[in-house]
């Protein structure tokens, strides 16, 4: 069944604005009102009604927008009444602008567009030039020298995987597609951390930042990252810090289909990066693997990230993680893309409220204000959730 969702906010907007016009036109009404009262009797007898037939439409026109903003104040009411529960239906106008304040007041995860301030990051990550942030299926679609230096990345980081097996290799660059969103996330942060500073990536990480195209060596990095935290076999064989086993790959190739996720059953006893990241696993990863290169990372879960404060966030020198359960983001265009787990990194704010994400290596928009039920592939159903981290280096 078709579902619909309608912005409160912008439609409450126009109760204003309607109230804005009436008082404009009553204002004319009065003007009109008094040049009719120096209007002389003596050759006036054709403009006097003239005029005074403006005011009656004038008068006319204002009461339209008192009635106009009355059926628009009861709808938006109406739609919160359904929508929540939160507040009773009003007779009297005054009621009915009163319980719509109540409820933007009561609601703490919707705020007025007069909170926010439109804030976009400036860096070159995110401009109009290439990629709007690392794709994480990237890595998977190279080939040739490209394809070849990954392998090279693999095998100096997985003891296990020979570099002649291209089977492994091809099954760890198509996991890094299926479940990679979280380690790309990250890839972005380190980038921003350097993008002033391509010497220092270079003796960091033991190679370029950029690839021969001019372009920031978002593959090499991503690669570098994930295969160093994802394919780690504790050496005492315990489960990890996620109750899960990490597995030997080599194992588990029957899960892939010429380089893709085949649409089997999954057992994360089996398969633990399947399972793909959280927090908890973020936090552990850009921790040991930033130790390893030197840098300090300082990183909190759990933050308290509004739109309205995502500014003063990210110009701390933070950058900010949104973790996305069950929702859509959207493109341009408006085109919609269901999202049931994903991590992605926030690079702005809108004007009406809405947060600017890189996904994919797009540019997207995500509304913090719609929740939504998502059924999954397992039948299980889950509603929308939101939290977010930031990460900084020292």
């Amino acid at each position: 069944m078709k579902t619909f969702n309608v912005d409160v906010k912008k439609v409450n907007s126009q109760v204003k604005v309607l109230a804005d016009v009436g008082d404009m036109v009553a204002g004319c009404a009065k003007k009109v009102n008094g040049v009719i009262s120096t209007l002389g009797a003596i050759g006036l007898s054709d403009i006097k009604p003239a005029v005074e037939q403006i005011q009656n439409e004038l008068n006319a026109e204002k009461e339209e927008c008192e009635a106009l903003k009355e059926a628009l104040a009861k709808i938006i009411l109406l739609y919160i009444q359904q929508e929540t529960g939160l507040v009773g239906l009003a007779t009297s106008l005054d009621a009915l602008i009163q319980g719509i304040q109540n409820f933007f007041e009561n609601n703490n995860n919707t705020e007025s567009d007069e909170d926010v301030v439109p804030f976009e990051i400036d860096s070159i990550l995110y401009d109009d030039v290439g990629l709007y942030g690392g794709d994480q299926g990237d890595a998977n679609e190279t080939s040739g020298q490209d394809r070849e230096a990954l392998y090279k990345i693999i095998a100096n980081n997985v003891s296990f995987i020979d570099i002649d097996d291209t089977d492994m290799m091809d099954a760890v660059l198509a996991r890094a597609n299926e479940e990679g969103c979280g380690y790309m996330a990250l890839t972005n942060s380190i980038f921003a951390h350097f993008e002033n500073d391509p010497e220092g990536f270079e003796e960091t990480f033991g190679y370029s930042m950029y690839n021969e195209n001019g372009d920031l060596n978002y593959d090499m990095l991503f690669i570098d990252f994930y295969s160093s935290m994802d394919f780690t076999i504790p050496e005492t064989g315990e489960i990890d810090h996620t109750g899960h086993i990490n597995f030997d790959p080599r194992e588990d190739l029957t899960y892939y289909d010429n380089g893709e996720l085949a649409s089997l059953d999954y057992d994360p006893l089996i398969d633990y990066t399947g399972n793909g990241t959280d927090s908890a696993d973020r936090e552990a990863y850009i921790n040991t693997f930033m130790e390893q290169h030197g840098l300090e990372v300082k990183y909190e879960t759990d933050v308290d990230v509004t739109p309205s404060s995502f500014q003063e966030i990210s110009e701390e020198g933070n950058t900010v993680i949104i973790s996305y359960h069950n929702g859509y983001i959207y493109d341009a265009e408006g085109n919609k893309k269901p999202i049931e787990n994903h991590a992605m990194v926030v690079t702005g704010v809108t004007e009406d409220g809405k947060y600017i994400v890189s996904s994919w290596g797009q540019e997207y928009y995500l509304d913090p204000n719609q929740e939504f039920t998502m059924t999954n592939d397992y039948g299980e159903e889950g509603t929308t959730t939101i939290s977010f981290e930031t990460v900084s280096y020292r």
